[in-house]
């Protein structure tokens, strides 16, 4: 997801310029210290912790300002202080109009993210809610009876 022997900003900059951001110093500054980057700038990718290239991943895609961000499995092998900063961002994301397309088995961490929930089984859509529809503790105890029975 990112180049290991470019540091934090070198990989922002490189994807900044594939982009043809505009001001590419300003934006990359307001990634870094809106994903909690900013210390770790002149760090290699391939010193930082999972956590910390999720944040890079996430702050590589955003960087031309996408109307939308696919994200697979975003959570997965984070720790709660990673999972909250990247909650934060794709809030901050969602906030700004951007539209998320997220695929997770974590449950929990996706219905904190999203306003819609689909599911997909044997890869056919059996199920396509609103959040505020839901009853999100059955939900997320088991999606799967529960998309089943509803429908």
């Amino acid at each position: 997801m990112v180049y290991p022997d470019l540091t934090v900003l070198e990989n922002l900059s490189f994807f900044a310029d594939l982009y043809g951001v505009k001001d590419r110093t300003g934006r990359i500054k307001e990634l870094l210290e809106n994903i909690g980057l900013f210390g770790y700038r002149y760090d290699r990718g391939a010193v930082l912790s999972r956590g910390l290239l999720q944040r890079l991943a996430i702050a590589r895609a955003l960087v031309h300002q996408p109307a939308v961000l696919l994200a697979d499995e975003p959570f997965t092998g984070l720790d709660a202080e990673a999972c909250k900063y990247l909650t934060a961002v794709f809030s901050d994301f969602t906030g700004s109009g951007g539209t998320i397309m997220m695929t997770t088995h974590d449950i929990n961490m996706g219905v904190r993210c999203c306003n819609r929930v689909v599911v997909l089984d044997k890869s056919r859509l059996i199920f396509d809610a609103q959040i505020s529809d839901l009853n999100i503790a059955d939900f997320a105890a088991d999606y799967l009876s529960y998309a089943r029975n509803t429908n």
